[in-house]
């Protein structure tokens, strides 16, 4: 509870934790019922904590085979600004969610993004949501200078392929 306390947002974890077990179900609370700046900050926040934590895993799992390295964020060209996306699926609640957040050249937060929808999409359909959602907030607040950056490889090189297959 300390870091949600340090950003701000312990009221907003805290009580949605009294009385809901699922962490899933209190971040599609979160992006359902706050504000879009409070849902943004928590999701950044939850995924901070979450590739903290997945960083360190890998290096308990893998230090006795590998050289532990954590990967870190790398910042965008001078003049430009990175967006950093993933998509989650819940099976059971047959939920998708996503969430995005852009940061400075120094790394600095300047705004995140949440959404969900009750429909169990594919990995493919929900990391493409997420980049569309991105790209479109973007657009619509007129920033050009852009560095998308997502984990699904397949949606990375559709988007670079030169040529289209049709369906």
């Amino acid at each position: 509870m300390r870091i949600w306390q340090e950003v701000g947002m312990g009221d907003v974890i805290e009580r949605r934790i009294q009385t809901v077990t699922s962490v899933s179900t209190v971040m599609f609370d979160i992006c359902k019922t706050e504000e879009t700046h409070v849902a943004g900050l928590v999701a950044v926040v939850a995924f901070m904590i979450w590739s903290n934590a997945l960083n360190q895993q890998r290096c308990i799992t893998y230090s006795y085979q590998y050289k532990c390295t954590t990967t870190q964020w790398q910042c965008p060209t001078k003049g430009w600004w990175k967006c950093n996306v993933d998509a989650s699926f819940h099976e059971a609640a047959g939920y998708t969610g996503w969430g995005w957040y852009i940061r400075n050249r120094q790394g600095n937060f300047i705004v995140a993004g949440c959404n969900w929808i009750r429909e169990k999409l594919t990995t493919i359909e929900g990391e493409a949501m997420t980049l569309l959602e991105a790209i479109c907030e973007a657009a619509t607040r007129g920033w050009n200078n852009m560095v998308f950056e997502s984990d699904s490889k397949i949606v990375v090189d559709a988007i670079h392929a030169k040529q289209y297959e049709q369906s």
